[in-house]
């Protein structure tokens, strides 16, 4: 059996502060090929609700 190739990149690396584990990316994310894409996805506004973005971010503004 063939291993299924992963539609979004792992965005683990050394130093990381903060990270966040979800599941197989959504229809929105894989079409669009960033995290969290679907427009009813809270995950940018929350980070940003929390303070830990100084600003508002979209799925495409994260470069990784």
């Amino acid at each position: 059996m063939a291993k299924a190739a992963h539609i979004l990149p792992d965005r683990l690396k050394p130093g990381l502060k903060l990270v966040f584990c979800g599941t197989a990316a959504g229809r929105q994310s894989a079409l669009q090929l960033a995290y969290y894409a679907h427009g009813q996805n809270k995950f940018w506004t929350t980070l940003h609700k929390t303070g830990l973005t100084p600003r508002l971010f979209a799925p495409q503004d994260y470069e990784g």
